[in-house]
């Protein structure tokens, strides 16, 4: 739940599991696989600033006010 809407499955920005067991289990298989736990940091990094990063969604944000009012202008 807490990873809800950030990834659609499991390894791609982060792990996902349905139970806190699994979780663990998880978290415990990137120290076993460092290299796997940075490649995933490294896609994480790349979704944030690319989609969530605060100036990327303010740029969003004003675009759609933008829209809206030349809907409503008629332009």
């Amino acid at each position: 739940m807490g990873a809800e809407g950030l990834a659609e499955k499991d390894g791609e920005f982060c792990r996902l599991a349905d139970t806190p067991q699994a979780f663990a289990q998880a978290v415990l298989d990137l120290f076993v696989k460092p290299e796997e736990a940075e490649a995933m940091a490294r896609r994480a990094r790349r979704e944030i600033e690319a989609n969530w990063d605060t100036p990327v969604r303010t740029a969003r944000l004003v675009e759609s006010y933008r829209k809206v009012l030349q809907e409503k202008r008629g332009c």
